[in-house]
This record gives C-alpha cells, structure tokens and sequence, in this order.
C-alpha cells in the first residue's frame, strides 16, 4: 500500500510539473511539429522497405545504380528537414527572446502592416482606374503613380522574406513589381492612356492571387492542402488567369 501511495505520488508530482511547462504561448502551436510525424516516418520507412527490399537483396550494376539514387534522395530529404527544424527553431526561439524582453509579439496569423498596406494600395489602383475609366481613356496622374510604387514597394518587401511556394514563387511576384513603376513613370511623362492601361492590367493577378486564397480559405481546401501548396498554385493561377480570360473572350467572340 505504501508503495502504491509513493508511486501516486511520483506521478502526480510529474504531472504538476508537466502542466508547469508552458515554453510555447498556444497562438503559436502551428510552429510544433504534428504529432502524428513519428507515426508518418514508420509509415515511410515500410514503403521503402516493401519497395526496394528486392534491390536489396541481390545487388547488381542495376540495382546498386537504384540504391545509389535511394540514398541520394534520403540525404536531400534529410538535410530538407534539417534546414526546416533549423528555421522553425529559429523562429521559436525570436519569438520566446521578444516575448521575454517585454516584446508584443503577434501570432503568425495576424496581418502585418506591410501586407495591409500592399492589398489596400492594389485595390485603390485599380478602383480608381476603372472609376475614372467610365468616361473613357484614363490618364494617369501623380497619386496613381504613387499607388503603384507603394504596391510595387510593399511586393518587393514581403517577397524578399517569403518563405511560402516553391522555387518560382519570388520570381513571380518580382517581375511585375519590377516592370510596373517604369511603366508608370512612363505613362505620366507621355501621358499615355495605353501604357497606363497596361500597367494596371499587370496588376490583375495580384487580384486574382487574393481572391484564389481566399476562396480556397473560404470553402476549407487549406485543410487537406498545407498553406505553401495553396499560395504557390495560387501564385501560378494568378498569373495566367489574364491570359485565360483573354482566350475565352476570343473564343467566344469567334463562335458568336
């Protein structure tokens, strides 16, 4: 009995101090790993046994060729981990130190000035074009030109930390924020309604981005699909969905 008591004590003992333990603020719990990770390695482990045990266990020129590639990917697939629990840690670790000076720290899913800044600068852009564009040809002026260098400003900042999307994802918000002041500047010296109209016309698929986000946010597909696979396809759609419309008013047009 008395040992029962001691080992009940032990573990309520344990279990205070576990509850003690609260090193990450809950607003930050999408910066843990998930808990089912270890579960998802044995998984993976098994299918690689299960696909390559034959190469395995009569290696030939062939298969040592197929081990070599095996082991290739598993060092990349490593050290892509490696870099990540690198950069997580990091982050945790700012986070924690700016709390811990007195720091207000916003959770990750508050919306940064610079971001606020960005959509609202596109989408007076572009309401003020078409607004004005109703009477016919618009020509800019100074307060569209600064609309634009604030947008292209604000795009090269936030692409400059992006972490989210794939390879090509930077590029692809570099090149217009890049092509559209020139523009612009270009429009307000000659006073041209064309070039003024093509910039804005560059501005569409960063309309078209926000609006695919949102209503992939909007319908729950960012449930079953991590937010780097939602903003880089997002990014892409964006891109080409000018050229899509464009096709389809053409079609259109030729069967009418």
């Amino acid at each position: 009995l008395q040992e029962v008591r001691h080992l009940s004590a032990r573990a309520y003992l344990a279990k205070k101090q576990l509850q003690e333990k609260q090193a990450i603020n809950p607003a930050f719990a999408s910066l843990l790993p998930h808990e089912s990770r270890f579960q998802a390695v044995a998984d993976t482990a098994k299918r690689l046994s299960g696909r390559y045990g034959d190469t395995f266990s009569s290696p030939t020129r062939a298969r040592l060729r197929q081990i070599r590639n095996v082991v290739t990917e598993a060092v990349v697939l490593e050290y892509t981990i490696t870099v990540y629990v690198d950069d997580r840690r990091a982050r945790i670790e700012k986070r924690y130190n700016a709390k811990k000076r007195g720091e207000r720290v916003k959770p990750v899913w508050r919306t940064s000035r610079s971001l606020l800044l960005h959509i609202l600068a596109g989408l007076f852009e572009l309401v003020r074009y078409y607004t004005r564009g109703v009477d016919g040809d618009v020509v800019p002026e100074v307060l569209d030109t600064a609309a634009c260098f604030a947008q292209a400003f604000t795009t090269l900042h936030r692409s400059k930390t992006l972490l989210r999307g794939d390879i090509m994802t930077r590029p692809s918000y570099q090149a217009p924020a890049l092509m559209r002041p020139f523009a612009r500047l270009t429009a307000l010296v000659y006073q041209s309604p064309s070039i003024h109209r093509a910039s804005v016309k560059l501005l569409h698929t960063f309309l078209y981005t926000r609006m695919i986000i949102f209503l992939v946010k909007r319908f729950g597909v960012d449930k079953t699909h991590s937010n780097t696979t939602i903003y880089a396809h997002a990014v892409f759609l964006g891109a080409i969905m000018p050229f899509m419309i464009l096709a389809c008013t053409l079609v259109f047009l030729f069967i009418s």
